[in-house]
């Protein structure tokens, strides 16, 4: 690749620079470069952001690639330029951190756009980080490379099977109306030698998964061994062993007492109904 020469500055005093260097930083086997994820919430970026993210990787980056994680990366941006690139991210919206992390939710468009979707994923991703950015929990160093994956259909386009703990989108009637649903799966994952998809432990309302993802995190949190992981404890304690846990989310009371179940995450004020057509991932 053409190697940048960018103006020196390793560090920046601006804010959240650290933050953003311990979470967005790999670095590469050629000495001297890293290559820097450019974290998208929601897998969005505007044209705008397109245009200053190519200036940006002009002067800073020999490549830029896009990311499984629906993020951008940009390799061999040299370690002396590291607090440049971070100020001209910054300035340009893009220096979100927490990339890779229990924060940075891979989901499909869902019912947004897509006809196939069930539910509207890109809300429950939503709710789920606002969420989870409330706890302590997410500063904890074994905690933060969980990964969350959400799809609004069984399709996988949002990865969800391949997630330490995956959601895709399914309906359920309770009476005449429709309950927009996940179905949650623990332990799927890819690695050298190795693939698993995520077993299935339940089926949830919307409303209820912040807080079976916040539930499950905790028990992790108050059983592992040392050092840990959460793969690891997976494997010792089994994903089923979850489904007590869960058990009670899954109750949904009447309309009339709560009809907020009845409606999306990301759809609010709309009432749920399942409506299929051609899939974007058929496109």
């Amino acid at each position: 690749p053409r190697l940048p020469t960018p103006p020196r500055k390793p560090f920046s005093f601006a804010p959240g620079f650290d933050e953003w260097r311990r979470t967005n930083l790999y670095p590469q086997k050629q000495a001297g470069f890293y290559t820097v994820a450019v974290r998208l919430p929601l897998g969005d970026i505007t044209p705008e952001g397109l245009r200053a993210l190519a200036e940006i990787a002009e002067v800073y980056a020999g490549e830029v690639r896009s990311a499984i994680s629906q993020n951008f990366l940009l390799r061999y941006v040299p370690e002396e330029a590291l607090g440049g690139l971070y100020e001209a991210l910054l300035q340009a919206g893009l220096a979100q951190p927490q990339a890779h992390t229990l924060l940075d939710i891979t989901r499909c468009p869902g019912a947004d756009t897509c006809n196939l979707a069930i539910t509207h994923s890109r809300g429950l991703a939503q709710a789920l980080e606002a969420h989870l950015a409330s706890l302590a929990l997410v500063q904890d160093p074994m905690v933060r490379p969980i990964s969350i994956k959400i799809s609004g259909c069984p399709n996988s386009c949002g990865q969800h099977h391949i997630a330490d703990i995956g959601f895709y989108g399914s309906s359920r009637k309770v009476g005449e109306r429709e309950v927009p649903h996940y179905t949650l799966l623990l332990g799927g994952r890819t690695r050298e030698g190795e693939a698993r998809f995520g077993q299935v432990v339940a089926r949830i309302p919307a409303r209820r998964t912040p807080e079976a993802v916040e539930r499950i995190l905790k028990r992790y949190q108050e059983e592992r061994e040392q050092g840990e992981s959460f793969q690891a404890y997976l494997d010792r304690v089994g994903a089923a062993s979850f489904k007590p846990l869960l058990e009670d989310l899954q109750t949904i009371p009447s309309y009339e007492e709560a009809p907020e179940y009845y409606q999306d995450l990301g759809a609010e004020g709309e009432t749920f109904r399942v409506q299929l057509g051609r899939g974007e991932c058929a496109v």
